[in-house]
This record gives structure tokens, C-alpha cells and sequence, in this order.
């Protein structure tokens, strides 16, 4: 066997894709076979488009990743604990006393204050292209972050890298698609301040109802302003530090404030919510559905093998055993099954892109969410009409032919 090699470009700056891209396209001219992988640039490009049309190079192309609804695991969402601070009765000296406070608590590894939560809006809009000059306006989100952002939630940055210094700031790739150039290196002015692109991240995603026109990262200690806060636990520890945290804002919040702890998973399905409630309907009446079809589909095999009791009857004389009998009745039934699936899944399909538009992250619906459908249904498809076949095939054949 050929021995392969393996190229893995990496690290700052510009250059990596255009050298993978060139020695993939030699080697491939050179009749080697070329698997090209992108673990962070995972949005769809000019690049790969060239690539998919040559035959020696397979392209393994990556799922999109979203904010943190897809870097973080349901598991290190459900260990991060979300803390509102937007108390009108504190200092922000008092709320970043008391993160300090509260993080030092052994289960906590890690803190991350903000001025809002996440999940409930963004720190502001508009950016300028121009220094003083109010017509080179454009549209973006402004999340304020620590240098820490990126890190605690997981999301990966594409190219360059994550914050510095307090001039830097970060993009996501929805806003370098937008405005169709490479943004590393350009300065943007929010006033009179001026930021220089320092890395862009994946695309982020905050609202999972309205298509994002881009955010960008600004540096910020909140010395001036802290809203939200969250902590990161050891596994297992996190009811013990809810507990804990509990207790300490008890002791500096007034008798009549009750303290608001959840985790940043207890936020998603919070923002989700009509979305789940619509999910469980949906799935009782596909179950009520599902049901009524087996009962059809039990009813129609009856019908059937009552029909067709002589002639099973007159195949087990003739020596036809229960395996054959079995496929004479089950090699229909699937094919009804197949066609059934060949014209309601493609309309399925539509349907289900169709209600995601409305939605940027909700669920998701790869190449195992419809073979495990399609492999369930027909299991039990299958299992009714055996049970079925198994009584008549199992009936003495000298009792059907008496009975005529």
C-alpha cells in the first residue's frame, strides 16, 4: 500500500487555505487521491466549489457552527451557570465585588461578566467606516465582551485572532459575507473610537427568530457597567455552587429581591419555549399518526391473510415452509412501505426547510434523523405484519381446506 501524507496548515495570518488548496490540486494532477478537511473554516466558498469538480480530491465539508447553540455541548451548557445582576439598588463596584466574591468558590474554574445577557439582546448597532463622516454608516450588532469571550464559549475563530488590546475587535463571518472582503486589517469607528479587525470568528447568533446582519466584538472590562454574569462549574458541581451563590445573594440583597440563578441551557429552552411545546404537539400527533397507520396497515394484512387462507394453506401442502410464507405476504408490504416513503419523504423534507427558514438554529435533521425515521417506521411496520402472518402461517392447512 501507498504511504499517505498528511498536511495540516495552521496558526495566524494569511496564506493557509491558498498552500492547502495549490498541493491538493497538484497532487490530485499528479493522479493522488486528496481528502481536503477544514475544522474552522467551515462555511461554504469559492474554493470548494473548484474542489468538489475534481474527481481525485473528496471534500469533507463541515456543519456551520452557531454562536454557542452549537460549540457548547448540551452538557457545558448545563454546567454554566447564567447570573442577572441588573439591579438598579447596586453599585457596579458592589456586582463586580461580588462576581469576585462568588468566583472564588473551588467548583468555579472560570467567569465571564457581560452587560446583558446573550441570549436577550446585543450592546448596540452601527459601526462607521469613515472616521466624523455619518454617511459611511453600516448595520451591525455590537456585543461588548472580556478577552476571555471566546475561550469560555467555545467559538472558534476563523482567521487572525481573539483581543488584545483595548484598539482591536473581532467580526464573525456572516459580516465579512456580507460585506464581501476580508476584513483583518480595517478599522471601524464607533464615534470617535476607532477598532482594527483583529480576527474573525464563526457566525454568531443571539436570535434565533431573525437573520443576523453580522456582529462585532468590541473589548470591554465593565468597569462602567456589569448586567449579567456567568460561571463555569466542574462537572457535577453545579447545584452545589447554585446553592452557594444563593446564599450569597441572599446575604447582600435586600429582604423583598429574590435572587434569579439558572444555566445557560435553562436559557436556550427558556427563549425556546413555544418552539418545545410545538415540538412535544408535533410529536404526539406524528405518535397518534403513526398509531392510526399500524392499525391500518394490521386491518389491510388481516383482510388480506383472511382473503388468502386456501392458498397458504395449499403452499404448506405442497411444502412451502413459514419462511417462504412469511415473504409472500411481507415482499408487498414493503414495497408499499418503499413507495410510501420514496413520495413522503421528499415532501417532508420540504416542509421541514421550509418551517427551519423561520428559524436560524432549531433542530437538526442530517442524513441519521431521516434513516432513523425511515428504519423505525419500517421496523415496526414490519414486526405488525409478521405477528399477523405468524397466526395463519401456524394454522393447520387440513382445518382451512375442511372449512371451504
Amino acid at each position: 500500500m501507498e504511504r499517505g501524507l498528511i498536511h495540516i496548515y495552521c496558526g495566524d495570518g494569511k496564506g493557509k487555505t491558498s498552500s492547502a488548496v495549490g498541493l491538493a490540486v497538484r497532487a490530485a494532477g499528479c493522479k493522488k487521491k486528496v481528502l481536503f478537511a477544514r475544522f474552522l473554516k467551515n462555511e461554504n466558498s469559492g474554493e470548494l466549489n473548484i474542489l468538489d469538480s475534481i474527481s481525485d480530491i473528496e471534500v469533507l465539508h463541515l456543519e456551520k457552527s452557531y454562536g454557542f447553540y452549537k460549540t457548547l455541548t448540551e452538557k457545558e451548557k448545563s454546567e454554566i451557570i447564567s447570573l442577572p445582576l441588573d439591579y438598579r439598588f447596586m453599585k457596579n463596584s458592589e456586582k463586580l465585588a461580588l462576581i469576585e466574591r462568588i468566583s472564588r468558590h473551588p467548583s468555579i474554574t472560570d467567569k465571564l461578566p457581560a452587560d446583558i445577557n446573550y441570549l436577550g439582546g446585543i450592546s448596540g448597532t452601527g459601526m462607521y467606516t469613515e472616521k466624523g463622516n455619518r454617511d459611511s454608516y453600516i448595520e451591525v450588532n455590537i456585543m461588548n465582551i472580556s478577552s476571555n469571550f471566546f475561550e469560555f464559549m467555545n467559538i472558534p475563530i476563523l482567521s487572525g485572532h481573539t483581543l488584545e488590546t483595548n484598539e482591536q475587535m473581532v467580526a464573525d463571518h456572516k459580516l465579512t459575507e456580507r460585506m464581501k472582503k476580508d476584513l483583518l486589517g480595517m478599522t471601524l469607528y464607533n464615534y470617535e473610537d476607532g477598532y482594527t479587525v483583529c480576527g474573525t470568528c464563526s457566525d454568531f447568533i443571539a436570535d434565533t427568530y431573525n437573520q443576523s446582519q453580522g456582529f462585532i466584538f468590541l473589548p470591554c472590562n465593565f468597569n462602567e457597567y456589569v448586567g449579567h454574569c456567568y460561571l463555569k462549574c466542574k462537572p457535577g458541581s453545579v447545584e452545589e455552587v447554585k446553592s452557594f451563590i444563593e446564599e450569597t445573594l441572599k446575604e447582600s440583597f435586600p429582604p423583598s429581591i429574590q435572587p434569579r440563578i439558572s444555566t445557560l441551557l435553562d436559557d436556550i429552552h427558556q427563549t425556546q419555549a413555544i418552539e418545545n411545546k410545538m415540538k412535544g404537539i408535533i410529536f404526539f400527533f406524528s405518535f397518534v399518526s403513526l398509531i392510526i397507520t399500524l392499525l391500518g396497515v394490521y386491518s389491510a394484512i388481516t383482510l388480506d391473510t383472511e382473503r388468502r387462507q386456501k392458498e397458504v394453506a395449499i403452499r404448506k401442502v405442497n411444502g412451502a415452509g413459514l419462511k417462504q410464507i412469511i415473504l409472500l405476504f411481507t415482499r408487498m408490504y414493503i414495497y408499499l412501505l418503499a413507495f410510501s416513503a420514496i413520495i413522503a419523504f421528499p415532501i417532508c423534507y420540504v416542509v421541514f426547510q421550509l418551517w427551519k427558514n423561520m428559524y436560524i438554529v432549531f433542530f437538526n435533521d442530517g442524513p441519521l434523523f431521516w434513516t432513523s425515521i425511515f428504519m423505525g417506521v419500517a421496523a415496526i411496520t414490519i414486526l405488525t405484519i409478521i405477528f399477523r402472518i405468524l397466526k395463519i402461517a401456524k394454522t393447520n392447512p387440513a382445518e382451512v381446506i375442511k372449512n371451504e
